[in-house]
């Protein structure tokens, strides 16, 4: 059975994680899909996700990550290339790359070209190679959210389509 996984506790030492979690709960919550073998990097993302105004989920490999794209409708996805090969992840990467109204950010192996030219032919809204922090990460995260929010209002039919031009020869008889 895949394990997916929520972040619901701060990690050890990251301030700000309850303002941001406070912060989101007014704005409303957006779903950032967060893949990675490494515990301390699912961490590292995760907060810099919730720092950039997202709610992680939190999936340890790529079966499990695409299980929880059929549960949960996600709008930023976070894949971490970092020390392992790329091609255990190029099923999830093709999907995810697919997936309208989805920015893909793929953390990778710094030095690793071929990596950066096979992420970006998949149409990667952002390749980062040799992440070590989480501080650009959530900004990009920020970024990312605002990006999202925009989308999702263009999107939205105003409440002049949603309701018809009103005029009376509309009306049905």
């Amino acid at each position: 059975m895949a394990h997916v996984d929520t972040l619901a506790l701060p990690p050890v030492g990251q301030v700000g994680f309850a303002h941001a979690t406070t912060t989101r709960k007014k704005q409303g919550l957006l779903q950032c899909l967060i893949v990675s073998p490494s515990v301390a990097r699912q961490q590292m993302l995760a907060a810099a996700a919730v720092q950039g105004g997202w709610d992680p989920v939190i999936c340890p490999d790529a079966e499990s990550a695409l299980a929880a794209m059929g549960v949960v409708v996600m709008q930023l996805a976070l894949v971490d290339l970092e020390g392992t090969d790329p091609l255990t992840y190029r099923r999830l990467l093709e999907k995810l790359a697919i997936n309208n109204g989805l920015l893909l950010v793929v953390c990778g192996n710094e030095g690793d070209a071929q990596e950066e030219i096979a992420v970006r032919q998949l149409g990667a809204w952002l390749y980062l190679p040799g992440v070590a922090d989480g501080e650009s990460v959530s900004m990009l995260c920020g970024e990312a959210r605002q990006i999202t929010e925009r989308l999702q209002a263009r999107n939205k039919p105003s409440a002049s389509r949603q309701r018809g031009s009103g005029g009376a020869g509309n009306r049905y008889r």
